[in-house]
């Protein structure tokens, strides 16, 4: 039995419970820190997420600007009047608000003065009131979109305070942007920075604390000489608040003298701008949801530029969360112009440009029609990848089938320019097979899919090979076994690769049919070196 005179919280969490009581004279703090008076050990709570304080006879519940906000009776509070019953919620926790019959008659008797008739009154206003506001926080979450949303938020509020004029404001880059101005006619008001006191808005974006005054010509002249040369009578400012977040605030205010706020008006206000405040994130939200699908479309129709389309429908499905990272067996193509670099001094910029366009087109389509991934240009040279994120049985085969097309290619590309006088070139290519690590790769500025490691480093060497060794595609010993010794080659002397402390064995692969994935596996001997002719000097 609660004793004379006292409010206690009844904390709740599963079956555990204890009882707190509330002093008059102190401030009781609730939150993470070990310092409070009420400490819950909870992650989602701040160190100091409220506070309840005895105010004129009124026990006040406070938010503290904590990131997941303050709940009572399951509606987000920024300050609030705790009545007896009052259920806090706080993540697991439950604080049960009680008070001695002594108390609340003496609260009842300084907030409507006694008289029971009054009383009745003002809870069947209340009542009213509150099923106002939920029918206008209802149509307010109704909406999604942002521009109708706005126009709302600031008409439901002048509708629900009895205001004249209504502002809402958003921060946005550090600055306080007028999004809608309005009367209660749903005109628009013309040059609002100039209608209203600049300084409420920034105390209460900055505070996250909302202003209420009924003589605003006394009350803040000292705040705001806007105030005064407009003959602004009394106004309220709620901020929109959202996980401790201020997104802006909605400014309400009249000019009538014989009009002024209800003493609870101004908690309506605050408690329809918390949910105001939903509303606008989920607007936000759903306005990322949807450029993000168009986003989608746009980096489909830019990453199939540069990987094939089944690849791309098979990385779009994986679950969110779920990683493309991964340690794999892949094989790994370089290819390269031969002495580029002074074809490229002979010819003008957009010549330079236009003829590696028409180049890299047809080796793009190539390496795509043999199912690899183009991983990136390093100016000519073209790296692509086979088996990564997603890996076949016949990787290799088709990366060395995929090199001679590219052969056959350049035999072509050379073709169109004989006939327009245009420059002739050569390129060499290296292939090898090995472990690598593949995943999204780079900064929050740049990112990237690609493939790290060693054998990345070996195909882009075995390639400088070709200018040594006169060839055109050289493969490692990796890449040929993973063929299943299904190509034909002509094996090259051992060579010393950097970072390699053994000698590396290379192939020629020779221009031979490569036999499919479907073709029956037949070895292919390895044809000794002196069984050849030998290959024209390049």
């Amino acid at each position: 039995m609660l004793e004379a005179n006292v409010a206690q919280l009844v904390i709740h969490k599963g079956a555990d419970q204890h009882v707190l009581d509330l002093r008059e004279d102190h401030v009781t703090t609730i939150g993470r820190s070990r310092d409070a008076d009420v400490y819950l050990d909870e992650l989602s709570l701040s160190r100091r997420h409220c506070e309840i304080t005895h105010q004129r006879g009124q026990w006040i519940l406070k938010d503290l600007g904590s990131f997941n906000g303050t709940f009572c009776n399951n509606l987000a509070v920024t300050e609030y009047r705790l009545q007896p019953g009052d259920l806090i919620q706080l993540s697991q926790w439950t604080l049960e608000f009680t008070q001695t019959r002594e108390e609340i008659a003496a609260a009842s008797r300084q907030s409507i003065h006694g008289d029971a008739m009054d009383q009745s009154v003002s809870i069947t206003r209340k009542l009213r009131n509150f099923m106002w506001l939920l029918e206008i926080s209802k149509a307010v979450n109704s909406v999604l979109s942002k521009d109708l949303l706005l126009s709302m938020i600031i008409d439901k509020a002048i509708e629900l305070t009895a205001g004249e004029r209504g502002f809402l404001i958003l921060h946005e880059g550090g600055d306080n942007v007028f999004k809608v101005a309005r009367n209660r006619h749903a005109q628009t008001i013309g040059n609002p920075e100039a209608q209203v006191s600049r300084s409420v808005i920034a105390q209460v974006v900055q505070s996250g604390v909302p202003v209420q005054s009924i003589d605003a010509q006394t009350d803040l002249k000292d705040l705001s000489a806007t105030i005064a040369s407009l003959d602004i009578r009394s106004l309220l400012c709620a901020p929109l608040k959202v996980q401790g977040r201020v997104l802006g605030c909605v400014y309400v205010d009249s000019l009538a003298t014989d009009m002024e706020f209800a003493d609870d008006t101004l908690d309506m206000l605050q408690a329809f701008a918390d949910q105001a405040a939903i509303a606008l994130e989920n607007a936000r939200l759903y306005d990322e949801v949807m450029a993000s699908r168009e986003q989608e479309k746009r980096v489909r129709q830019m990453f199939q530029k540069y990987v094939p389309a089944d690849v791309v429908r098979q990385a779009l499905a994986i679950p969110d969360g779920a990683r493309m990272s991964s340690k794999q067996v892949a094989t790994v193509l370089f290819s390269d112009i031969r002495s580029f670099t002074s074809i490229s001094e002979r010819l003008e910029p957009e010549e330079v440009v236009t003829f590696l366009n028409d180049y890299l087109q047809r080796m793009v389509d190539i390496v795509f029609d043999e199912g690899g991934i183009v991983d990136k240009f390093i100016g000519d040279a073209v790296m692509a990848i086979f088996g990564a994120p997603f890996p076949k049985p016949d990787d290799a085969l088709r990366a060395v089938r995929c090199a001679h097309r590219m052969i056959a290619g350049l035999e072509q590309f050379n073709q169109s320019q004989a006939e327009k006088g245009g420059v002739q070139i050569r390129i060499g290519i290296g292939v090898h097979t090995g472990p690598l690590i593949a995943g999204n790769i780079g900064s929050d500025r740049k990112m990237e899919y690609t493939v790290i490691g060693d054998t990345v480093n070996i195909a882009s060497r075995v390639q400088d090979l070709n200018k040594e060794f006169k060839t055109e595609i050289i493969i490692t010993q990796g890449c040929y076994e993973a063929t299943r010794r299904r190509v034909p080659v002509r094996p090259l002397p051992p060579v010393m690769v950097k970072g390699k402390e053994l000698p590396l064995q290379v192939y020629e692969a020779l221009r031979s049919k490569v036999p499919t994935q479907t073709t029956a596996r037949v070895a292919i001997p390895v044809l000794p070196a002196d069984a050849l002719p030998p290959r024209k000097p390049q």
